[in-house]
């Protein structure tokens, strides 16, 4: 999965349990990798500019996902 390219390499590190800060999590690339990582068993933090697409994929995702509105420039 494309996780594994952020999370280890080849190798499968361990995320079950762990927080996992996405930013730029609304879409594309961010969200397929909050995703992913919650299906690993992650609680995610999802930031980005706009709050509304970030509290839908958190909503999507469940319990372990929280949006949050930030600018990290």
């Amino acid at each position: 999965p494309l996780a594994n390219r952020f999370f280890g390499g080849g190798s499968r590190q361990d995320i079950d349990g762990r927080v996992v800060f996405i930013t730029g999590a609304a879409r594309g690339l961010g969200a397929e990798i909050a995703r992913q990582a919650y299906a690993r068993g992650a609680q995610v933090a999802l930031v980005g500019r706009r709050l509304d697409p970030l509290q839908q994929l958190a909503d999507e995702l469940g319990e372990r996902a929280a949006a949050f509105e930030a600018d990290v420039t």
